[in-house]
């Protein structure tokens, strides 16, 4: 996952044609990526926060709802 700003279509099209329908799906050269991104504290890069905690919060809010309890 990163922080993007949008696609560069014309890149996905070249892409699709030189290297075969599924590339551009499994290895997007095409995204337009924001570089040096921070969290709202400052500390960390966005990316990292959301590899990261992501998962994390997650696995803290779903037992409730894989018991059936809510």
């Amino acid at each position: 996952m990163a922080v993007y700003k949008g696609n560069n279509y014309w890149k996905f099209v070249i892409q699709m044609l030189s290297e075969g329908l599924l590339a551009p799906l499994t290895e997007p050269t095409f995204n337009i990526e924001h570089i040096g991104v921070k969290s709202a504290d400052g500390e960390r890069g966005k990316c990292w926060g959301v590899n990261c905690l992501a998962p994390y919060i997650m696995v803290s809010c779903s037992p409730p709802y894989l018991t059936g309890r809510s």
